[in-house]
């Protein structure tokens, strides 16, 4: 299930709207992970691979960047990844429509906070056993989900630089302990990141060369006079 949602601009990280399961119902301490999802969207530039999965132990972090925007889900690993991504861009969708124009000049953390009530209503639709049982009808452009590149949380965190993924096609060697193996179907570098294909259906990100300074307002919680399924 997805347990935790974040959107945040990716131009300076500072989160918009964000939702998280109830400790009491997930009947886990979700603390530690939404500290490492604020983390990830403080690292990602314009570089940033615009799909990732990030694994988290027995959980996973999914994103999805359009628009200059970060679309981030925390679920447990055996949740399906299409079904992530398919409640991503559905996320992706209605949020541009009724927000896109107002993203790049909005200063305040969790300034459409009323988006909680969209998420948590898609979030209980591709929760539901029906729509599990239906992953074969989601959208055809989710076919590829396979070949989202991969990386550890933990490895990408500690290393303080910004999330690129250019050098994946500069260096042909293991990162995160994973090989980076391209298939060069693309005509260009920039396709073979954008599409993520890989002859082994496992591809990692590479980090920029620096990570860029973050205004303390990104760190801040979600008011007090709002609440948002207890994401604070």
């Amino acid at each position: 299930m997805v347990l935790l949602t974040m959107i945040a601009r990716v131009a300076d990280g500072l989160p918009l709207a964000a939702s998280m399961q109830d400790d009491e119902q997930s009947g886990r301490d979700l603390q530690h992970y939404q500290s490492q999802a604020k983390q990830l969207c403080r690292k990602l530039n314009a570089q940033s691979p615009n799909r990732c999965t990030l694994e988290a132990g027995v959980m996973s972090f999914h994103y999805i960047i359009e628009h200059g925007v970060c679309y981030l889900a925390l679920c447990e690993a055996v949740f399906p990844k299409k079904l992530v991504f398919a409640y991503l861009e559905e996320l992706q969708n209605e949020f541009n429509e009724l927000h896109g124009k107002k993203v790049p000049i909005v200063s305040r953390p969790y300034s459409f906070i009323e988006f909680d009530m969209y998420i948590q209503k898609t979030k209980k639709h591709y929760v539901d056993s029906r729509t599990r049982r239906n992953l074969g009808s989601i959208n055809t452009e989710l076919q590829g989900v396979q070949r989202i590149m991969v990386a550890n949380i933990e490895e990408v965190l500690q290393r303080g630089e910004a999330l690129s993924g250019k050098e994946i096609l500069q260096r042909g060697e293991a990162l995160f302990g994973k090989e980076v193996l391209q298939r060069g179907e693309a005509s260009s570098g920039k396709e073979v990141l954008q599409r993520g294909e890989a002859s082994s259906g496992k591809e990692v990100l590479q980090r920029g060369e620096a990570s860029h300074p973050r205004d303390e307002t990104q760190n801040a919680d979600v008011p007090q006079n709002q609440k948002v399924s207890n994401f604070s």
